[in-house]
């Protein structure tokens, strides 16, 4: 068994809470629409803050301080600013605000994709026209802060991302675009099995050996090692980005970049 590392017991440390204080958080959620005193709504969001620093979340949030900051945004939007009108009714448990924080990290991660290509195709309408204020409003899309901060601190641009991942999609078989959107895209209650969409499109035994080259499909060594081989690995290199356990919070920002350039293509083919 591997040993606890530092950021873990720091986790650990800020996220233990008591039955009772458990119990405080469903009592003070079920009085949130009738309005918290200034004391109550603090009370609330620093129990709230340790529960959730001990969710099972995504790999970019391994590190506490990104992990408190996604939190921190959670609280503000989710408890704070929509007290009086949230339609969210009481809590059975304290844990299923976990999977309200989950679906948060889903929404954020949608809006991101989303909003980066609506500003990319807001600003390629002239080409010739002022392009570095081009490139400032493309910088400037609705990525969290903090994601985008990632970028620019690696050296990617968020409009050149954005551009070649739409390039990358175009040159996409048909079948590979399908794994895409059908698979690695799709929601979890959503996803099909890569054999079930080749069944679908008849493509015969070939599948998973097309599936392993575009990088969808696992392979010895781990996500990280030989990645860099695949198409999409290949892609992620050309944009800046490095195939390591170190860029892995880069690396989820592009491949939802790329998600949704998958999802968009697939609609427009399909209209």
């Amino acid at each position: 068994m591997q040993p606890i590392s530092r950021n873990q017991r720091q986790v650990l440390k800020l996220s233990s809470l008591t039955q009772v204080e458990e119990d405080r958080i469903v009592h003070l959620w079920a009085e949130r629409r009738r309005g918290l005193s200034v004391t109550e709504m603090t009370e609330l969001c620093g129990l709230v803050k340790r529960l959730l620093m001990r969710s099972r979340l995504p790999p970019e949030y391994a590190d506490p301080q990104a992990r408190a900051d996604l939190i921190h945004d959670f609280i503000v939007q989710k408890i704070i600013l929509n007290q009086h009108s949230s339609e969210a009714g009481p809590l059975a448990s304290v844990h299923v605000l976990h999977g309200y924080l989950k679906n948060f990290i889903k929404d954020q991660y949608r809006d991101a994709a989303r909003n980066a290509t609506q500003s990319l195709d807001e600003n390629t309408g002239d080409e010739d026209a002022d392009a570095d204020a081009g490139e400032s409003e493309v910088a400037d899309s609705r990525l969290t802060t903090s994601q985008h901060q990632l970028l620019v601190e690696a050296g990617i641009d968020l409009g050149n991302a954005v551009e070649s991942a739409r390039r990358f999609v175009a040159m996409l078989e048909a079948a590979e675009k399908a794994y895409l959107a059908l698979n690695t895209c799709s929601d979890d209650e959503d996803q099909y099995p890569i054999s079930a969409i080749a069944d679908r499109l008849r493509l015969g035994s070939s599948y998973h050996y097309k599936a392993k080259q575009l990088g969808i499909t696992g392979s010895k060594g781990g996500f990280y090692q030989g990645y860099e081989k695949t198409r999409i690995g290949q892609w992620l290199v050309s944009v800046g980005a490095q195939i390591s356990h170190e860029w892995q919070r880069e690396l989820m920002i592009l491949l939802v970049i790329l998600c949704h350039q998958v999802l968009e293509q697939c609609q427009e083919d399909c209209a």
